[in-house]
């Protein structure tokens, strides 16, 4: 039987890019579970895709393989393509060579309500646009 890794719109699944990434650095499940700091077993569902992994997982997975935290949430499902994730993107970007920028990533990930997030996002938008 052959699984496609792909999501019914054409996406990336998150199990074809942990495979990928496991294959580019020749690592085992062992290695990459013992990098992202997850069980072997736990990395195993995920790739097999009997399990989603929550989204604090796809961040830890993100930093271990060295790919930005939105692409991996994306694959997982956990972001829509859209002008926010790429807003969101852009500020995580600018994160990496501004402290200020990075006080904003934190607040954008501590805030609960999406209405809440989306005008940040909106505020951000403004500001990156100017």
């Amino acid at each position: 039987m052959n699984k496609s890794k792909k999501t019914d719109s054409g996406k990336l699944k998150i199990s074809e890019y942990i495979e990928t990434r496991m294959r580019d650095m020749s690592f085992s499940l062992r290695d990459a579970a013992q990098l992202i700091d997850i069980s072997p077993s736990y990395l195993s569902k995920i790739v097999t895709g009997k399990q989603r992994p929550e989204a604090q997982v796809c961040i830890a997975i993100a930093d271990a393989f060295g790919d930005p935290r939105v692409k991996v949430l994306r694959y997982a499902g956990w972001l829509e393509d859209n002008d926010k994730t790429a807003i969101f993107e852009e500020l995580e970007r600018l994160a990496e060579k501004d402290p200020q920028f990075k006080e904003l990533v934190e607040m954008y990930r501590k805030l609960d309500s999406k209405k809440e997030k989306e005008m940040l996002l909106k505020m951000v938008k403004a500001a990156l646009t100017k």
